[in-house]
């Protein structure tokens, strides 16, 4: 990269101990920043936490909070840094500092309740069958699985599987108690016992996305790449209209280096149905950005803020593109 460091990116979406890392090509290590993430009426789980790290307004790969509410980065090259980060239910928290000389910073971030937000009963804010796959359950079984849920959100994963155990006992087809339990076996490493968790939820309920990307995350931690592909194919092949598992490819593609399959992947998903993935442009743009290709992440970022003049993405998308050295006057558009 032209500014000679490397930008090495860890995601695992299901695992609730997800960490960020940026580390210099040459030289020897410098900064690091240590962000907790605080609740303020100490509500909901933090294991959808999205954290994004902007250096002097240019975007690093996002990533997201553990169940506990926290993230690293550590390498971090001398430099103004701006945290933001995102729960679905809140409104949106930003917080900035200076690293220098070695240090080692502590943030934290305050998120307050969103009084717009809608607050229903699905488990999970991403996907609309969840309510109905959760509705569905027997009410003991629905009762455990919200107990696993908030275990995992105090980072008692120990507690949280338990619970979850018990509600697949109550209800042996019930597909999320045992992606819950996948989920929590992941963050203890446990990875054999995670896959048959997640083949369990596939097995019960074969179009349920997120048992086949908790698959492609344990194949990914065990660095099988081929089965983590392969197992984002199967997603794409039962739910051929959503973008997930694009963009979860696209992810896994750009960890591993192979940034023409991670635009292709990008480009994939943006063909799809991606409402629920706000960060797929920018994930774009950011695979631009490392290929070298400037005019193109201008472009997407560009398309970005004509899309949304008036909000936080759009806010997003004209930082990035000042970052990149484009000129943007008080309407949004290009000088």
């Amino acid at each position: 990269m032209r500014n000679g460091r490397l930008v090495l990116f860890a995601l695992l979406l299901l695992s609730g101990r997800l960490s960020a890392q940026s580390r210099p090509v040459f030289g020897n290590p410098t900064n690091s920043l240590e962000v907790q993430i605080r609740l303020a009426n100490a509500g909901d789980p933090l294991d959808l936490a999205r954290v994004e790290l902007f250096k002097a307004e240019m975007p690093l790969p996002a990533t997201y909070a553990n169940s506990r509410g926290e993230v690293k980065w550590v390498n971090l090259s001398d430099g103004s840094y701006t945290v933001r980060v995102v729960l679905p239910g809140y409104l949106p928290g930003e917080e900035s500092t200076e690293l220098m000389g070695g240090a080692t910073r502590h943030m934290i971030v305050m998120l307050h309740p969103d009084p717009d937000a809608v607050r229903g009963a699905s488990v999970s804010s991403e996907d609309p069958l969840v309510s109905a796959r959760f509705l569905a359950a027997p009410e003991k079984a629905r009762k455990e699985l919200v107990a696993a849920r908030e275990a995992r959100g105090r980072g008692d994963c120990k507690s949280a599987i338990g619970h979850a155990k018990k509600a697949a006992e109550v209800a042996p087809d019930f597909a999320l108690a045992y992606v819950e339990k996948g989920m929590c076996q992941l963050t203890l490493a446990q990875l054999d016992d995670a896959r048959q968790s997640f083949d369990r939820a596939i097995e019960h309920d074969p179009k349920f996305l997120y048992g086949y990307i908790g698959v492609s995350n344990v194949e990914a931690e065990r660095q099988r790449w081929k089965e983590a592909v392969d197992a984002l194919a199967q997603a794409n092949k039962v739910q051929p209209d959503r973008a997930e598992p694009f963009y979860q490819l696209a992810q896994l593609q750009m960890k591993t280096g192979h940034l023409d399959k991670a635009e292709l992947a990008a480009k994939t998903a943006m063909t799809k149905d991606y409402s629920r993935l706000p960060d797929l442009p920018f994930l774009l743009a950011r695979v631009y950005v490392l290929e070298g290709k400037k005019e193109e992440a201008i472009k997407c970022l560009q398309e970005i803020s004509d899309k949304n003049p008036q909000n936080d993405i759009g806010n997003r998308a004209r930082r990035s593109l000042n970052a990149l050295g484009v000129s943007i006057d008080g309407k949004g558009s290009l000088k």
